[in-house]
């Protein structure tokens, strides 16, 4: 079940801003699509901001929750995501390693010690008048 995130704000009693703000730091997880809308997992929504089990909004005991099963069957689900989520970042990190490896061959191959080595390209300048560098002479 996923929510928006007005509907995510209903379902916990908390304000819109107060949801948002727990995306933006990482504590609730969400997908953004591609209208800009957020999308919420009820399991991740809950786990971050849970019901208040046997207390109602004035402070008087309601009902326990329905069927411990229920709670098992989201923890498993939100550990799942997490597993998912880790797993991908895992790989990305990899991706990442390998890549500054590959800059960092490249980068000594160009940064070699050529000191000692006489360039072709370049005339040697000393002993030269500053009339003939001038000119281009030799």
């Amino acid at each position: 079940m996923e929510f928006s995130l007005n509907g995510a704000a209903t379902a916990t009693g908390k304000g819109k801003s107060t949801l948002h703000r727990a995306i933006k730091s990482g504590k609730l997880s969400a997908t953004r699509q591609a209208d800009g809308t957020y999308s919420i997992n009820a399991a991740e929504l809950f786990r971050v901001f849970p019901r208040n089990a046997g207390m109602g909004q004035t402070g008087t005991v309601t009902e326990p929750p329905a069927h411990p099963t229920e709670m098992l069957t989201t923890e498993v689900a939100v550990l799942r995501a997490r597993l998912e989520a880790a797993e991908k970042l895992d790989a990305i990190r990899v991706e990442t390693i390998e890549d500054q490896r590959k800059r960092l061959d490249r980068a000594e191959l160009l940064l070699t010690d050529q000191r000692g080595q006489p360039n072709a390209t370049q005339k040697p300048v000393a002993g030269r008048s500053w009339w003939s560098r001038l000119l281009g002479r030799q």
